[in-house]
């Protein structure tokens, strides 16, 4: 967003944000947010991304719940073990308390003193019918989007105009975003973050620019910590094919960098800054899949086939840190508290450079 400040205190954030911060509105994101709406900005929320992200939050809640109990199901002979037999993997899971205090911290989170809560206007009906059947943002041309966005966004438009002020749109959907390029009224955000140094840019610029310097003195020492982290990690990676197992797998990491710095808020000596560590895992993976000769009369031989392979795979690690520093000396700096998240999680997948490094036929 480079140097940009706020042209209006109006915001809507899309249902795509709340699902990137896995519906977390205790991180250091969502809680500098909710720090700005008490006194600084309007969070403008459709009743239908309300229903979104109950929805949404209810869905991850037994997906997980699922995995859990499949978990349990194939690992009991774990619990024969000392150390694994009281570990909270194995309790009974309290699955309307898990729901009703997700959906709690939702509601506190929406109920800020700068939020308001919006229905669609039926009055837009008619201009998205002639978007959808015109195939113009936010219905793309591979699929019709959802009706919803097409609603709120031009409620928001209308919203907009009864204002006389911009409104922004943080989003990570590229139909979103073509529809505020096509509406200048609507200013489109990719990310929850670079909105909020905007904002924290505009509200507080000389704290910011303290927060800034304090943010890199804590970089310079912080590779250490993020290497650990990521050292202790473990990653899985996906086998596309039901006859490959994997017998062995090593990694390690490597050419860790950081990117996007920012400062979401500052707060009398403490701020709430974000960082992403773009890094690489390098693999040694030891496969094993069944054999398949073009000779039928070898198929008839009890072996299989072992791959060994070296891969690199991309992967980032979203970071959001409290820090502690004083303004008269911001190099003077300390972590208080993080909250590191893996894009895309533990897997590994799409290697960009893979080479076979051995190949045999071994016995089943």
């Amino acid at each position: 967003m480079g140097e940009e400040v706020l042209k209006s205190e109006f915001v809507f954030i899309d249902t795509s944000v709340y699902q990137k911060a896995n519906f977390n509105f205790e991180s250091v994101e969502m809680q500098a947010l909710h720090n700005f709406l008490d006194e600084d900005i309007t969070l403008l929320i459709a009743s239908v991304t309300v229903k979104e992200v109950e929805k949404h939050i209810e869905n991850k809640i037994r997906e997980s719940v699922s995995a859990l109990q499949s978990f349990q199901s194939k690992a009991m002979i774990l619990r024969n073990s000392s150390s694994y037999e009281k570990t909270v993997f194995f309790k009974k899971i309290d699955v309307d308390g898990v729901r009703d205090e997700l959906l709690s911290k939702f509601n506190d989170f929406k109920s800020a003193t700068r939020v308001e809560v919006f229905s669609v206007s039926g009055s837009v009906a008619e201009r998205v019918f002639e978007n959808y059947f015109s195939k113009l943002p936010p219905f793309s041309n591979e699929k019709p989007k959802e009706f919803s966005d097409a609603f709120v966004l031009e409620s928001l438009l209308e919203r907009s105009n009864s204002l006389g002020k911009p409104i922004y749109v943080v989003s990570l959907d590229n139909d979103m975003k073509e529809f505020c390029q096509a509406n200048p009224q609507l200013i489109y955000v990719a990310g929850l973050g670079d909105y909020l140094e905007m904002v924290s840019r505009t509200i507080a610029e000389a704290s910011s620019r303290a927060a800034h310097q304090a943010l890199k003195a804590v970089l310079r020492n912080f590779d250490s910590d993020v290497r650990e982290f990521l050292n202790n990690v473990e990653f899985v990676v996906s086998t596309s094919s039901p006859n490959t197992t994997i017998e062995k797998f090593e990694f390690s990491v490597k050419n860790i960098a950081p990117k996007n710095e920012a400062v979401y808020f500052v707060d009398e000596g403490t701020a709430g800054v974000g960082v992403d560590f773009d890094f690489e895992v390098w693999t040694t993976e030891t496969t094993l899949t069944d054999y398949v000769s073009p000779d039928s009369a070898l198929n008839t031989l009890d072996v299989v086939e072992r791959f060994k392979v070296q891969r690199k795979y991309k992967k980032t690690l979203e970071v959001g840190l409290s820090i502690l520093f004083d303004e008269l000396n911001p190099s003077d700096a300390s972590v208080d508290d993080v909250e590191p998240v893996l894009v895309d999680d533990v897997v590994l997948s799409n290697a960009f450079e893979s080479v076979v490094i051995e190949r045999a036929l071994v016995p089943r």
